[in-house]
């Protein structure tokens, strides 16, 4: 039997996945870097609002439901949700702010 991959995670906690890589393709993921422990609180504060301003309010019954929820969700999410940390404004007005305020520096 051949040795499965090992993923090596923030904790240095050892955890092998048979069914990834292949054909006893040598996989290591190490994410011990300084900040990535950091890096991750972000991806876990979005997946939580996702679940409860969204999947959990609508209970989707499968996946293609649930994929089609999520793409409209995340339009939402990023063109018309006000976010506190960005002063109530969605990301996209901020994207547009930005963009014309590094087109005016640019001399366009």
């Amino acid at each position: 039997m051949e040795q499965p991959p090992v993923l090596e995670m923030l904790s240095r906690v050892v955890v092998t996945f048979p069914h990834v890589g292949g054909q006893g393709a040598g996989v290591r993921v190490s994410m011990d870097g300084k900040g990535r422990c950091f890096d991750n609180i972000f991806v876990e504060r979005l997946w939580r609002t996702v679940k409860y301003e969204d999947v959990y309010l609508r209970g989707y019954s499968n996946p293609t439901e649930l994929r089609e929820g999520l793409k409209n969700y995340f339009r939402f999410y990023n063109k018309r949700r006000p976010h506190q940390s960005l002063g109530y404004k969605s990301p996209m007005e901020i994207h547009r702010m930005n963009g014309s305020s590094v087109a005016r520096k640019a001399g366009a």
